[in-house]
């Protein structure tokens, strides 16, 4: 059984989505720090008008503060982006159900189960809503769904997934 063009062929996919996803962090990530640093700037200077001794004490709480809200932004917009990308590819892993090879899919995935398995197995084909394959035999699980399969291929990504965080 060669899983391995389909799955070359679905982390392109994912790739590409994870590429624009990456393209519009980095423009929001930029336009957060920039707004970031121009208030980090005004409060800077707020603080120097206040006096130099209160202003030196003043200014590093307020800029600290500032890099702490900068901080909790890029996560904010990475988390999000990151749950955009799951969606993205849990969708893109349910529309294989409409292709025309779907059924050879299945068919690969159901021969796999089993033979992890073994021939004792019960396994659940294209169940409803997420498709793939999940197969059982005692309190041994194979889940091959559709959305379990798109994470995987996520979290195989790894450390190219977390480039886009740099």
């Amino acid at each position: 059984m060669n899983l391995e063009r389909l799955r070359v062929s679905f982390l392109a996919m994912v790739a590409a989505e994870l590429a624009e996803a990456a393209r519009e962090l980095e423009t929001e990530r930029l336009d957060a720090v920039a707004a970031a640093a121009t208030e980090v700037n005004r409060l800077v200077d707020y603080a120097r008008a206040a006096g130099e001794r209160d202003a030196a004490t003043e200014g590093q709480a307020l800029v600290a503060r500032a890099r702490r809200e900068a901080r909790a932004d890029a996560l904010a917009a990475q988390t999000e982006t990151y749950a955009e990308l799951q969606a993205a590819a849990r969708a893109a892993a349910l529309a294989l159900r409409g292709s025309s090879q779907y059924s050879r899919l299945l068919d690969r995935l159901a021969a796999d189960v089993k033979s992890r398995l073994g021939a004792g197995a019960t396994m659940d084909v294209d169940p409803d809503p997420s498709g793939g394959v999940i197969g059982r035999d005692g309190s041994r699980l194979i889940d091959c769904s559709l959305p379990m399969l798109a994470r995987r291929c996520l979290a195989a990504l790894g450390p190219e997934l977390e480039e886009l965080w740099r």
